[in-house]
């Protein structure tokens, strides 16, 4: 499955229209989703008191489409969330090359290339990572369904 799953739909209103549609929408005072909009883009989340750690945000890009505008949406986690995840994968990476080269170079040198053994390691704690951003992203399911149940309601 994708990290960041993504949707594309096609509405007959011009973009202006569907981003005031959205910002109407969320000023509501029963409105399920809060956000921001500026012209050809909208950040929606769900309330404060809703959200947890793996809670998702929509980002909708609106551009003009000769049927009327379309809607490119990807869902994310929190910005934190995601550099943390994205630290997470640098460090593996950094660690798995090191460790790479420090034993290549061991061996070469006719030492015993116990640092090999890293590569292995960062293999594995980078599945480990991945199966827990995707475990993330099965506990959001719920949340990015509302997020774009309320996109379909605000703009059809």
């Amino acid at each position: 499955p994708p990290m960041r799953p993504r949707f594309e739909k096609i509405v007959a209103l011009p973009p202006a229209q569907v981003l005031g549609q959205l910002r109407k929408a969320m000023d509501r005072s029963d409105a399920v989703c809060c956000g921001t909009t500026m012209p050809g883009h909208a950040v929606l989340r769900l309330p404060d008191d809703q959200q947890h750690f793996w809670s998702p945000r929509l980002s909708l890009e609106v551009e003009a489409h000769p049927d009327g505008a379309i809607l490119r949406g990807l869902f994310g986690p929190k910005p934190n969330v995601w550099t943390l995840f994205m630290g997470m994968y640098l460090a593996i990476g950094f660690s798995g090359t090191t460790g790479l080269m420090f034993g290549l170079s061991q061996w070469s040198l006719g030492m015993s290339p116990l640092l090999l053994w890293s590569v292995p390691a960062a293999l594995l704690v980078g599945a480990a990572v991945y199966g827990l951003a995707l475990y993330g992203q099965r506990l959001s399911r719920e949340h990015m369904y509302v997020l774009r149940q309320f996109v379909d309601e605000a703009v059809d």
